[in-house]
């Protein structure tokens, strides 16, 4: 893939309108991949802020002791990783009441405009060295659950939307610009359309030249200079952009509805007991590929009763016939994103 010095300019000129790091950031993703190299170093660089480089995942947490970073671009399997560690230490502490007590307090105050989120949860913060301001993610969805979650303790979510091909932002929110499961607005080096089938098409200065070596892949997704994404979404009436689902990704039912197992799979995801989780569609059945929590591992029944509580509150086209435990986790590639081609059913 080839992108140019001007592509990747132009994203980190339009996104200062946007939000300007921070001094200290510690970088998690991979150099090799546009968005870690793009958003995690060239646009800190680009404000003369402090990089800390984290060595690998399972070290995180000890890496924001460290060096007490006040922002980290992530994607959202690091913000699930995260959010799920801290809510099974306020397990294990049995403090869900007193957590519970503390997120509506600072609700409240918030709404008469007192902010008091980050002593309430000072020693929380204190875990991820207790400077910690705003989490920057790209790479796949959110979910507005977990993005709640760290603004009741006082972290902003900033969230993003793009591609390699785009250098790699189409769109981003702004710290005091964002809408609750949108990707902000897009970046005023583009535009975005959305095709008839739903499809987010980019045209603008942020867009790759080409494939290398392959015109005819080139051909097939840059079209009167128009960039198909791939992705499926919609822009609200004021401009906000929101993503469902890969077009690939869809599940297509035999009364020829169409599924995002994305939209599936991310209340799924906020339980406990699940570690990670694919929807896929096997003999015209929606089927969840659950690679259990440590703790829950084995426990049929457990699953099954999560099965039960989803589909009671779920669509009837959105329901699933049966979850399928896992032993090992997905295969992943280097952006921590799951190889769902090489699932097997």
């Amino acid at each position: 893939m080839l992108l140019s010095h001007a592509g990747i300019a132009a994203v980190i000129n339009s996104n200062r309108d946007k939000y300007q790091a921070p001094e200290r950031t510690l970088s998690i993703l991979p150099y090799h991949h546009a968005f870690g190299l793009v958003v995690g170093v060239f646009m800190v660089f680009n404000e003369e802020r402090s990089i800390f480089i984290n060595t690998q995942v399972r070290d995180l947490l000890k890496d924001f002791q460290d060096c007490s970073p006040m922002a980290v671009a992530v994607v959202p399997i690091h913000l699930e990783f995260i959010h799920k560690r801290i809510r099974s230490t306020i397990k294990s502490k049995k403090l869900k009441v007193m957590f519970k007590l503390a997120v509506r307090i600072g609700r409240l105050l918030r709404a008469i405009g007192i902010d008091i989120r980050r002593k309430l949860f000072a020693s929380i913060l204190k875990t991820l060295g207790g400077s910690i301001t705003d989490f920057i993610s790209g790479g796949a969805a959110l979910n507005p659950d977990i993005v709640q979650f760290f603004d009741d303790i006082g972290i902003i979510v900033i969230n993003g939307y793009g591609l390699t091909e785009c250098s790699p932002v189409i769109s981003t929110e702004k710290l005091n610009d964002r809408k609750t499961g949108s990707c902000g607005k897009p970046l005023n080096c583009c535009t975005v359309r959305i095709a008839e089938d739903g499809e987010i098409l980019v045209k603008g200065e942020n867009l790759f030249l080409g494939y290398y070596k392959d015109e005819k892949q080139t051909r097939e997704v840059l079209i009167n200079g128009e960039f198909a994404t791939g992705d499926i979404g919609h822009l609200d009436e004021e401009g906000y952009l929101f993503i469902t689902g890969r077009k690939k990704n869809l599940i297509v039912l035999s009364n020829g509805e169409n599924i995002s197992p994305e939209a599936i799979e991310m209340p799924l995801l906020q339980d406990e007991g699940v570690e990670e989780v694919v929807v896929v569609e096997h003999e015209g059945r929606i089927v969840a590929l659950v690679y259990p929590a440590e703790q829950y591992r084995g426990n049929e029944e457990y699953f099954r009763q999560l099965r039960d509580n989803y589909n009671m509150q779920a669509p009837s086209m959105r329901q699933i016939a049966d979850i399928r435990l896992r032993e090992t986790a997905f295969e992943k590639n280097s952006s921590r994103k799951i190889l769902r081609h090489r699932i097997e059913v």
